[in-house]
């Protein structure tokens, strides 16, 4: 018997109260809601009446027409899910202190561990780096639009043998991470995942710290002789979340978390600073807006002077800015207000320095403000 004809059941009302009453079954829900019921009651097109059985007093309905439409929810919307933008690099050793082996291994981890990523032109880009005695850019951000394609690319790469300079190959991650003319974005975050087998010819210390100062989240996975203080050290914190040490044969275990942790990266949860330098920084927070329900104003003044606040107003649909023209070794206070016209948004703080930065190939921010 279908759902329209069997007795006691109405294919329009849901689990609850109400579709109890109605005697409905899970199997006959439409995916209506209670409110829009009881307002197509309140049109005349159906009436709930008493009557009684051998379990005692039930309720029945009577009802002329199709089933009612389910209302719009009174309650706005918020923004629209997006996938996550982001330039993810992957630092593969391709030296010759990893054996073919290890490297086929490697190079299989990275495809599956890229291929469900959403990768795309308004989501996330990826290019890949080897390190050996000179860095090697495998393909750049913006030659491959899919998950698929890059893991393809992955596998085909070949390894490049020499030394294992990791130190130079950081700092030439750090200007493709931040040039344009390898595909790299402004505004969106950064992300580095470096897979060695633990050792190198230079110091990383370095050439990492100034990647963390602007604002990459670093990765690391060993599979080999490490340093855990100074991998440690290196990775972003907390190392827990960020280092990881396995068996070369047991990467496809870490493959779900390490992917999860990237994603978790790409997504801002709250107003933060990136691409530090010593007259600036980029601003980024989460979409608490649409271009329809309202605006932001950001201000920003030093800690010591509040009254001296700067001020820009910006769309709904803004996630970033960059501040230019600050002064060197100065806290300055971060404001992020949002002017919803629909539902109320708490503002977001920050308290940041600019600092020192050996980056000369970032992309410059947008005009000061005002």
């Amino acid at each position: 018997m279908s759902p329209e004809s069997a007795p006691g059941t109405w294919p329009g009302c849901r689990a609850g109260i109400l579709s109890r009453a109605l005697g409905c079954h899970p199997q006959h829900l439409w995916g209506g809601t209670e409110q829009a019921f009881r307002a197509y009651l309140g049109k005349g097109k159906c009436q709930l009446r008493e009557s009684s059985g051998p379990g005692g007093p039930a309720l029945g309905v009577g009802c002329l027409g199709a089933p009612p439409e389910a209302e719009p929810s009174p309650l706005p919307p918020g923004p629209p899910a997006s996938a996550p933008q982001g330039d993810l690099l992957f630092l593969l050793d391709s030296s010759a202190s990893v054996s073919h082996y290890e490297f086929s291994r490697v190079r299989e981890f990275l495809g599956q561990l890229a291929a469900p990523l959403p990768l795309g032109p308004e989501a996330l880009h990826a290019s890949l780096v080897h390190v050996g005695s000179q860095p090697h850019t495998e393909f750049p951000f913006n030659q491959h639009s899919s998950g698929a394609a890059v893991q393809d690319a992955i596998r085909a790469a070949a390894q490049r043998m020499g030394d294992t300079n990791t130190g130079l190959a950081l700092a030439y991650a750090k200007e493709q991470l931040f040039a344009e003319a390898a595909g790299a974005r402004p505004g969106v975050p950064k992300v580095l995942v470096w897979v060695t087998d633990g050792g190198s010819s230079d110091p990383v210390g370095p050439p990492m710290q100034e990647l963390k100062d602007l604002g990459v989240t670093i990765f690391i996975v060993s599979t080999g002789r490490g340093n855990l203080l100074e991998l440690s050290a290196a990775a972003s914190a907390p190392a827990q979340k960020h280092l990881h040490f396995v068996d070369v044969d047991d990467l496809h275990i870490i493959a779900r978390e390490l992917r999860g942790s990237i994603l978790d990266a790409m997504r801002p949860q709250h107003l933060h600073a990136s691409e530090v330098t010593p007259s600036g920084f980029r601003l980024a927070w989460p979409p608490l807006l649409t271009a329809d329900s309202g605006y932001y104003v950001l201000e920003v003044a030093p800690s010591a002077e509040p009254g001296t606040a700067r001020r820009q107003q910006l769309p709904g649909n803004a996630t970033d800015w960059a501040w230019d023209g600050l002064d060197p070794d100065t806290d300055y206070d971060v404001v992020l207000v949002p002017e919803s016209n629909v539902r109320l948004v708490r503002p977001q703080h920050l308290r940041r320095r600019p600092g020192r930065s050996a980056s000369s190939s970032r992309t410059p921010g947008r005009a000061a403000c005002e």
